[in-house]
């Protein structure tokens, strides 16, 4: 799974600019992987974000509460 993660996380960034193995190598060995079952939260309101996400399979949903209603701002999936 690890050498799959690489490739997909390289060839993600690497849209946006080229980076280096050597810098690559040390972020990959930086992350972790984490799975979220249904209805888990990734990072919740009021929390300060300490984490970076990467979707490697699945969809996640990201919302707000508006007077007292859930209200998505969109999704993320793989494909984005």
């Amino acid at each position: 799974m690890k050498d799959l993660t690489v490739e997909i996380l390289s060839k993600f960034l690497n849209q946006f600019a080229h980076i280096p193995d050597q810098d690559l190598s040390a972020l990959i060995s930086l992350a972790q992987t984490r799975f979220c079952e249904k209805g888990e939260f990734f990072i919740e309101a009021g929390n300060r974000a300490n984490k970076l996400g990467f979707i490697l399979s699945g969809v996640m949903r990201v919302y707000e509460i508006k007077d007292g209603k859930e209200v998505t701002n969109y999704f993320n999936t793989t494909e984005r």
